[in-house]
């Protein structure tokens, strides 16, 4: 079998006799296109080609609900996710990753080691498939921010509190955490249904005000995603 890559959004694959050419842009098309190539084995000849409509592709694993996938089942989804000719895989964690001196992040709700997320990295690069940490940077982090130990940045059960130093501290953490463990400078940062945010601790603690502080938040986050960036950027990698 002969494989051609092209920088064209096609996959072609064909046949004569004991003769297979496949034609792709990247890993991801090729496992496909190999999907495709043995589920026709006993045809003597034949031709098939489709056209690519995304650049990126694939899958979000929400593995948030109270235990992980095993890496092991991962590593499966990973094969299927190449059959399929899928590029992309996003794991959700919303305390489920392994965070240096946050000894209560993911505690006793088996989190993914550092090592554990360089495997499933390390393999699913071998299919072409670039995996995606989805973070939560404001609100669902109720298992987080339920420890005493994180009562300094909790605004109320499941957000911080935006207008503490230590939750911007906390955050960049969680930022260093996936740089340091994902090998794409790609990163999904999730801020939705923070309906009570300001209505807690900081509302006690500073009363009402008029800046936004979604906005705040929002701008803080950016600014440290922007000098990591910067940071990145200088060891030749793309941007977040």
């Amino acid at each position: 079998m002969s494989v051609e890559f092209q920088d064209r959004p096609e996959i072609a694959v064909s046949k004569n006799g004991n003769q297979i050419h496949v034609i792709c842009r990247e890993a991801a098309h090729y496992y496909r296109a190999l999907n495709y190539v043995l589920h026709h084995m006993e045809d003597k000849t034949f031709q098939y080609q489709e056209h690519i409509y995304f650049e990126r592709n694939g899958l979000m694993l929400d593995c948030s609900r109270n235990a992980v996938f095993t890496v092991e089942k991962v590593k499966f989804l990973i094969r299927i996710l190449a059959k399929l000719g899928m590029n992309v895989l996003m794991l959700y964690t919303e305390d489920t990753y392994e965070v240096k001196s946050e000894p209560y992040f993911g505690a006793y709700r088996g989190k993914y080691t550092r090592d554990e997320i360089k495997e499933i990295d390390t393999y699913a690069a071998m299919f072409g498939i670039e995996l995606v940490p989805c973070i939560q940077t404001l609100a669902h982090l109720h298992n987080a921010l339920k420890w005493p130990e994180m009562s300094k940045i909790r605004d109320s059960a499941d957000i911080l509190q935006p207008d503490k130093e230590e939750t911007y501290q906390f955050i960049e953490k969680l930022l260093i955490s996936v740089k340091e463990n994902f090998s794409t400078s790609r990163v999904h940062l999730g801020m939705d249904e923070a309906v009570m945010l300001g209505l807690g601790n900081s509302l006690r603690e500073n009363g009402y005000g008029v800046i936004c502080i979604l906005l705040q938040i929002r701008v803080g986050v950016i600014m440290m995603c922007r000098k990591m960036l910067t940071a990145l950027n200088g060891k030749n990698r793309t941007g977040i």
